[in-house]
């Protein structure tokens, strides 16, 4: 690695450095495979306007996109959105093709010219406070309330005054639109303005998403349906740029909440919250937070289709592993498990029953196979696997969720399970045969 880059990353670039200062070549001059180009900054002034633009064709532009799709999903460049990357990247390439021409330029794919691009591309990064227009809610009530991470308060005057916005100017009609409306404010680090607001946009989006999965059982009720809205305002924290924007994509639904509501969403997401403080190892967290999503995902799903396949990746995600197999066996019994340890019986027939019909569904196979009924059972399944998770993770300090499968598959588990699975039907046989073959397993 270079700089902090991963060594694919640094990999790509120094073919690329190499690619740009080679002599000149038929395939590098061939534009059918490729061509990219754009104006050259900080040129030598005895260029003249000649030279303004650099192209690159052939392998070097087909080096150039790779780069940027491999830079865009390096973890340590995470603070930088796509567009901010390629403005460095084209900028770092434009350096190294000026130096090669006036024999200036260090060996393009050295360490140093790695080094001085990677400290180009890494700006300080900078706290940024967000507010983002939520629709589909009304809050009715005067104060600030947090919820799920959220804080949540009714734009006004008073509001826009404090935040900073001027009387003037674009931020002016920004929050002139919001006026009355309800938001939600983030404080988020990142090295540009975009790159701060694609992350408290996304940040939101999963807040929002934890909200929905927490509240699951109470699916009627309309605040399920919050989404972030169109306008937004920022402010990087220290100064008095104020920056905002309005895109129209959407139409409200509008949602009138009580504090007496408020107050009962509060409750319902305490249990949740090891999922927001950072007590949670990455792992745990990353697996836990996709179920959180594709719970909240299968809120918004027409189909029970749609719907099972939404639940059953919930299930995966916190009762399986990516490379385990037999995943459907496995998470019937671990929900078995964990549902016996809470008090409450679940039948893992049941849970596989539905499990098998998602590939059919996922292969394409067969549709509308699955009942309405069996979503609605499925979705409180996969609720109370994710809240007793959570409960036993935050029991148990420090614990992995490979430790939680282990202690939800051991003797015991399966012997229950294999007494559940009494049933006269495929899916029943299939799981005794696994069961037993897991118990015959030495250790």
């Amino acid at each position: 690695m270079a700089g902090g880059l991963q060594a694919g990353t640094t990999d790509l670039l120094r073919a690329l450095a190499d690619a740009v200062t080679a002599p000149a070549s038929i395939e590098k001059l061939n534009p059918l495979a490729g061509f990219l180009s754009g104006k050259i900054p900080k040129r030598p002034a005895h260029w003249g306007d000649g030279r303004a633009a650099l192209y690159l064709t052939g392998r070097e532009a087909l080096l150039y996109r790779n780069c940027l799709d491999k830079m865009a999903e390096d973890a340590a460049l995470r603070a930088l959105t796509r567009g901010d990357i390629d403005k460095d990247l084209w900028k770092w390439v434009c350096q190294l093709y000026v130096g090669h021409i006036e024999g200036t330029g260090a060996a393009p794919a050295s360490e140093e010219s790695l080094r001085e691009y990677w400290k180009s591309a890494t700006q300080p990064v900078k706290d940024f406070d967000v507010v983002l227009q939520l629709d589909n809610v009304s809050l009715k009530m005067d104060d600030q309330q947090e919820l799920g991470g959220l804080r949540l308060y009714v734009w006004t005057p008073a509001a826009a005054a404090s935040f900073g916005v001027a009387t003037q100017g674009w931020p002016a009609q920004v929050s002139a639109e919001l006026l009355g409306k309800t938001v939600c404010s983030l404080r988020v680090a990142a090295v540009t303005p975009a790159a701060a607001l694609r992350d408290a946009q996304r940040d939101c989006v999963r807040r929002l998403d934890l909200i929905r999965a927490a509240l699951a059982p109470w699916r009627d009720k309309l605040w399920l349906q919050w989404v972030p809205g169109d306008a937004y305002l920022m402010l990087e924290a220290g100064s008095m740029n104020v920056v905002g924007g309005i895109s129209r994509q959407r139409t409200a639904l509008p949602f009138d909440m009580t504090k007496e509501q408020l107050d009962e969403a509060q409750q319902v997401l305490a249990p949740f919250q090891p999922l927001t403080d950072g007590s949670m190892n990455d792992r745990t967290s990353k697996a836990c937070w996709l179920a959180v999503r594709s719970i909240s995902s299968s809120l918004q799903r027409s189909t029970a289709d749609d719907q099972v396949l939404d639940l059953c990746t919930a299930l995966e995600a916190v009762l399986t592993t990516k490379a385990e197999g037999r995943k459907g066996e496995w998470l019937a019994i671990r929900a078995m498990a964990l549902a016996h340890r809470h008090g409450v019986s679940v039948a893992p027939v049941d849970i596989l029953d539905v499990y098998v019909k998602r590939s059919s569904i996922t292969h394409g196979s067969d549709r509308d196979i699955a009942t309405e009924a069996e979503a609605k059972s499925l979705l409180s399944v996969a609720w109370r696997v994710l809240f007793w998770a959570i409960a036993e993770l935050k029991a148990a300090k420090g614990m992995k969720l490979a430790e939680l499968h282990g202690m939800l598959s051991d003797r015991d588990a399966l012997g229950r399970a294999r007494e559940a699975a009494n049933l006269e039907s495929s899916v029943s046989r299939d799981l005794q045969k696994f069961v037993d073959d897991q118990i015959r397993k030495p250790g």
